[in-house]
């Protein structure tokens, strides 16, 4: 098994995994010790790079980049930004490169999605988690985007950033919250009051994504922790580029 192939398994069982399956030994993260990247401060290139699925209409793309310039940064846009294959912002393989690129452009200060959508999961086969853990950065997004987040994390300790994407607009708490994690933090920081958990452990991840993995009423993750809160859904969950990218890049999972 080549070294892809083993980032591709451990960033699945370390990433993802613990989220949603039971029954499971968590693996420890590669690189146990945590990277936190630099603060931003206005001036700074950020990247701009679509890891899941494409937008309907490039004007979508050019609004997004508007709005980072608005945050006062300047904009790098990846090569195959404007690249779409179906549902999706173009091949796996070219996504990946630009994620890959701008973290290792020395220029750019940080990455920003430019949303979420489906997809996110395929490009691990492709990413190049030594790289990234020798070019620490923020990395920013959601919904999607949390399977990124979670991999890179685990592969490498480098603290990710669950939050905006780069196509939407900031509302008054975003953008005090934008600027108080990432531009001028203070220890401790309060960044918000979420709903109080039941007692027990939540994790991170979305339904999307922990969905289609939770076969059974009651499943847990590994630690204990609840994937989502309980409660009732209906219709069947979204499969597509959910069943994790086999450590073979040519077969479907």
């Amino acid at each position: 098994m080549n070294k892809r192939r083993r980032f591709l398994k451990n960033a699945l069982l370390f990433g993802i995994a613990p989220v949603v399956l039971s029954n499971t030994r968590i693996l420890p993260s590669r690189h146990p010790k945590i990277i936190k990247p630099k603060r931003l401060k206005k001036g700074d290139t950020v990247g701009l790079v679509a890891p899941a699925s494409g937008t309907f209409e490039n004007e979508d793309i050019h609004f997004a980049a508007d709005i980072v310039k608005s945050l006062g940064f300047k904009v790098l846009e990846g090569k195959h930004l404007y690249d779409k294959k179906g549902y999706l912002a173009g091949e796996d393989e070219h996504r990946a490169k630009d994620l890959n690129g701008m973290f290792a452009n020395k220029d750019v200060a940080a990455i920003i999605a430019l949303r979420g959508g489906f997809g996110s999961p395929r490009i691990l086969p492709y990413l190049d988690f030594e790289l990234i853990g020798k070019n620490p950065k923020v990395i920013l997004g959601y919904s999607d985007i949390t399977a990124l987040l979670h991999a890179i994390h685990g592969q490498t300790g480098l603290i990710t950033f669950h939050g905006p994407i780069a196509g939407q607009t900031f509302s008054e708490y975003t953008l005090a919250a934008f600027k108080k994690v990432l531009m001028d933090p203070e220890a401790p920081t309060l960044i918000g009051a979420p709903p109080p958990l039941r007692g027990g452990r939540g994790r991170g991840g979305t339904g999307e994504q922990i969905g289609p993995y939770r076969a059974r009423q009651g499943a847990r993750a590994p630690d204990g922790g609840e994937p989502f809160p309980d409660g009732q859904v209906t219709g069947h969950p979204l499969r597509a580029g959910l069943q994790g990218k086999d450590p073979h890049p040519g077969r479907r999972g």
